[in-house]
């Protein structure tokens, strides 16, 4: 197919199947099979890590020792499906964390902070998506009670907040 200056169209790269790579999740190691090209398309973390020149790569086995398990399945769900399906993930109960933030916040968040931690923009911004289309007047204040703690939701909060702000 010629492209309208009469030159020909790049070629689309075929993506593999074929080659996976192992990622463990968790203090736990619960372990993921996932398509390498999948996972680099998305990833600038995985990208890296993928290269031959670091173990990593070479042997195709990853860890994520600081997620959870649940969150890397909602991520490779998406990845897949395109859809962020967050019933994949335990409901956290009320009185776990934070107090200020209701639990299906904190388990978009803990979502986001991974996509974050793998480079992946496109899975930080279907959270902040999902978070916008729950945020409520009560929760607008959170970020303001929450820059003062340190948390890592700060961050996320803020983003959403700042850019509610910016599309008004």
């Amino acid at each position: 197919m010629a492209s309208s200056a009469g030159e020909p169209a790049a070629k689309r790269s075929k993506p593999g199947y074929a080659d996976t790579v192992t990622v463990l999740v968790g203090p736990e190691e619960k372990s993921f099979t996932v398509h390498k090209d999948n996972l680099c398309a998305r990833s600038r973390f995985f990208q890296a890590a993928c290269a031959q020149v670091w173990k990593e790569g070479a042997e195709k086995v990853f860890r994520l020792p600081e997620h959870q398990p649940d969150c890397f399945l909602v991520y490779t769900h998406c990845m897949y499906t395109g859809a962020l399906d967050m019933s994949l993930m335990e409901e956290l109960p009320a009185d776990v964390g934070s107090t200020i933030i209701p639990p299906s916040f904190r388990n978009l968040t803990k979502v986001w902070v991974l996509g974050n931690y793998l480079g992946d923009d496109g899975i930080c911004n279907r959270v902040n998506d999902r978070t916008l289309e729950k945020l409520d007047v009560e929760l607008m204040m959170t970020p303001w009670d929450l820059a003062s703690n340190g948390y890592i939701e700060t961050r996320h909060s803020l983003e959403c907040l700042l850019s509610t702000l910016m599309k008004t």
